[in-house]
């Protein structure tokens, strides 16, 4: 089983990269964003500049009625709680985001 801490770490390490990239090529004029992480209970909330970037799942559950496992990506619906469904998860390579977090519902 994987370790959901070195797991977060390693994704933020590679979101950094992601928008470090982003923003050499698109905006290389602006200063490069630094994606900050806190762990509450039952989520990490990663922070880019002063908005919530996005929430990272530590337990298996329900969350607002719907099925949520350990590592599941999801939006922000507010500054302290994620949104209801999952955006992939980031232990099997299915998390789908941006630069901006993580991608809208299809």
């Amino acid at each position: 089983m994987k370790n959901i801490d070195v797991e977060v770490n390693y994704f933020m390490e590679l979101l950094q990269d992601f928008i470090k990239t982003h923003y050499t090529n698109e905006f290389s004029t602006l200063p490069i964003p630094e994606v900050t992480m806190t762990q509450g209970k039952k989520y990490y909330k990663l922070v880019v500049n002063s908005s919530v970037w996005g929430f990272i799942s530590k337990y298996d559950g329900v969350f607002k009625k719907a099925p949520i496992k350990v590592g599941d990506l999801m939006k922000g619906a507010n500054w302290s709680s994620p949104a209801k469904h999952a955006r992939g998860n980031i232990l099997n390579g299915t998390a789908s985001y941006s630069v901006y977090g993580p991608s809208y519902l299809k």
